[in-house]
Formats: C-alpha cells, sequence, structure tokens
C-alpha cells in the first residue's frame, strides 16, 4: 500500500469515526427526543411499517424536524461518503484486489435510498405507504450491508493479523 492510499485510509477513517460519534452523540438524540423518543429513521434497523413512520412525523416538532432534514441528513450524505472509502481502502488493503469493492458500495447506494426517502418523507404533507415501504426496505438493507461489509473487514484484518503472526513464528 503506497503511501498516499494509507494516509487516505487513515483520514477516511479518523472521518468515518468523528461524524459517527457527531451524529450518534449530538444529533440523533436531539431528533429522537423532538419526536417523543421515538427513535429516528436511520435507528429502526429492522425497518418500519407505515404506521409508525406516520407517528415518528407527526411527533417530530418543527424544529427536530428541521435538524433532521438541514443538520442530519447533510452529515449523514458526508458520513457515507467517507465510509465508502473507508470501507474500500480497508478492503483493498487486506485483500490486495477490489474482489468486494461492491460491498461498501452497495452500502452507499442503499444509504443514499434511504436518506434520500427520509427527505421526501420530511417534506409531504402526506407519505404514501409505497414510499414508507421503500425507505423501510432501504434502511433494512443499509442495516444489513452495514454489518456484512464491518464483518468482511474485521475477518480479513483478523486472518492477516494471525498469518503474519504465523509468518514469524516459522521464520523464528
Amino acid at each position: 500500500m503506497t503511501k498516499t492510499k494509507k494516509i487516505a485510509l487513515i483520514v477516511s477513517g479518523a472521518l468515518t469515526a468523528v461524524l459517527l460519534a457527531v451524529m450518534d452523540i449530538a444529533l440523533l438524540p436531539k431528533i429522537k427526543a423532538a419526536a417523543g423518543g421515538m427513535n429516528p429513521f436511520d435507528l429502526q434497523m429492522l425497518g418500519y411499517t407505515h404506521e409508525t413512520a406516520v407517528r415518528f412525523l407527526s411527533e417530530l416538532s418543527d424544529a427536530g424536524r428541521a435538524l433532521y432534514l438541514h443538520v442530519q441528513i447533510p452529515v449523514d450524505f458526508a458520513f457515507l461518503v467517507v465510509y465508502t472509502v473507508f470501507f474500500a481502502l480497508a478492503l483493498r488493503a487486506l485483500l490486495g484486489n477490489h474482489r468486494l469493492l461492491w460491498l461498501p458500495l452497495a452500502l452507499a447506494a442503499a444509504d443514499i435510498a434511504e436518506n434520500t426517502c427520509v427527505v421526501l418523507m420530511l417534506r409531504a404533507d402526506t407519505v404514501s405507504t409505497a414510499l414508507t415501504s421503500f425507505a423501510s426496505g432501504a434502511t433494512l438493507v443499509k442495516s444489513i450491508l452495514t454489518y456484512m461489509t464491518i464483518a468482511a473487514v474485521l475477518v480479513f484484518a483478523l486472518h492477516r493479523f494471525f498469518a503474519s503472526r504465523k509468518k514469524k513464528q516459522a521464520a523464528a
């Protein structure tokens, strides 16, 4: 891995952590509080029903809606860019090829679909069942792909760690 790619991996990883912390510590709890304690769409990892979405939107205060639309969503779009770069670089570094590059790209596509649906729902006067079904599906797919991507990075990192350790022991 070149020095430039190492720096890009470190910077994208650090930015991923910072943006995740901003969302998890500052933004999403405020949105949850502004919705009477209901989880924002992003945190309903197994999806949600049309009724749940409508209830969340009706409970959400105007200030909470503005925070979600004008702060959380832009931060989440920035987050998906940096975590996609981070995961793609990490998988490339661990595997030495592009075999699993589709995984972070599919994750980003699902996150874009989810965010787009959330924006549409937050701006709509009335939310259709079709929109909430698609949004819920995008959230579920994003959740699955998130766990798959993290698992792939961890599995290949552990494999590399134990392989290098075994190689050092054999050389000794």
